[in-house]
């Protein structure tokens, strides 16, 4: 499969029983009600928090042992760091292991911490992401405008020479857009029980869309 999503056969649905990783506002285990609630319990926060930690580590040392004391770059020796930026600019490249460990750190965090909040009222279908500040932290999507919600898929690489899947679930508006209500769900099955949701907020007909492949 290609590293685009494509919409997962649905022809034949089945309703799935259960909450599966969904809570309500207070964090039991829900599918029930107006607002329900998905961790971002990503399966390789563990690893990459690791990577993070041992990147930033790395660079801390070495910016604490180079800063002020003599270190080479490009064969030519300096007093410090400093006197290394004041004279090669391409040592200016080394700034980008810091901000490439910040960035890796902000990750981690918002992995950890944040949640996805999805909720129906007289507005709209409103989407929270939080509370570390990210992308599309909120949107507002209004309920006329929505004609339909599916599942997508796409696997970006293989582990153990298997392709590693990742699902999604889109709401299809009336001008032909797609709006992302969540994704980062490792199976369908989860994804499916939060279309269940939608549709039933939304009073939306179960079934299946137009240009759908296999799964």
């Amino acid at each position: 499969m290609s590293d685009l999503w494509e919409k997962v056969d649905e022809s034949e649905k089945e309703f799935i029983q259960g909450c599966g990783p969904f809570t309500d506002q207070h964090g039991q285990p829900s599918i029930h009600g107006n607002t329900i609630v998905h961790p971002w319990n990503s399966k390789g926060r563990g690893f990459l928090t690791f990577f993070a930690i041992f990147w930033n580590a790395f660079v801390f040392t070495f910016l604490t042992a180079t800063w002020s004391g003599s270190v080479t770059v490009n064969g030519t020796p300096y007093k410090s760091m400093q006197d290394a930026y004041a004279n090669d600019p391409s040592v200016l490249i080394f700034l980008l292991f810091p901000i490439i460990g910040i960035t890796l750190g902000y990750i981690c965090t918002a992995l950890w911490f944040n949640k996805t909040k999805i909720k129906h009222s007289y507005k709209g279908l409103e989407v929270t992401r939080g509370p570390i500040p990210w992308p599309n932290s909120f949107e507002l999507i209004p309920i006329d405008e929505i004609v339909q919600c599916y599942v997508q898929v796409y696997s970006s690489h293989s582990q153990n020479k298997r392709p590693v899947y990742a699902y999604r679930v889109v709401a299809q508006c009336m001008n032909t857009s797609e709006k992302i209500i969540e994704n980062g769900f490792p199976n369908y099955r989860e994804a499916r029980i939060l279309e269940q949701w939608l549709e039933s907020k939304l009073n939306i007909e179960d079934k299946a869309v137009h240009g759908e492949v296999a799964s």
